[in-house]
């Protein structure tokens, strides 16, 4: 399961890579007051993943609520006023709950092993 965390840990670090860049390129509609926190948000989330301590699970809820929130409101708006799809919010909303469910998974088992 740990490679598994390498591979996630590498995807916040492109995203952390994609929120620098929108720091001083206009990416989308974000301002960059919402790259720079997204910046920190997604590097600390990529520490998280290759360290995965025990409270891990309860901030990445955090995150996950707030990101299924944001980016499946901008797959229905781009999807019903533009007739797009938003491929990045549509791999968000895909990718987050499935790094979710490792997340639990390997908690579960870490707490398991730890209890022996």
């Amino acid at each position: 399961m740990k490679k598994i965390f390498v591979v996630y840990a590498l995807l916040f670090g492109l995203t952390t890579v994609y929120h620098i860049v929108g720091l001083f390129v206009k990416v989308n509609d974000s301002p960059p007051i919402r790259h720079l926190l997204f910046a920190v948000i997604t590097a600390i989330m990529a520490y998280m993943m290759i360290k995965r301590p025990n409270y891990l699970p309860y901030l990445f809820a955090i995150l996950l609520s707030q990101q299924l929130h944001s980016h499946g409101k901008d797959i229905y708006q781009t999807w019903t006023q533009e007739g797009k799809i938003d491929w990045i919010s549509a791999n968000v909303v895909l990718l987050l709950p499935c790094i979710f469910v490792s997340i639990l998974i390997d908690a579960k088992a870490r707490n398991r092993s730890s209890n022996r």
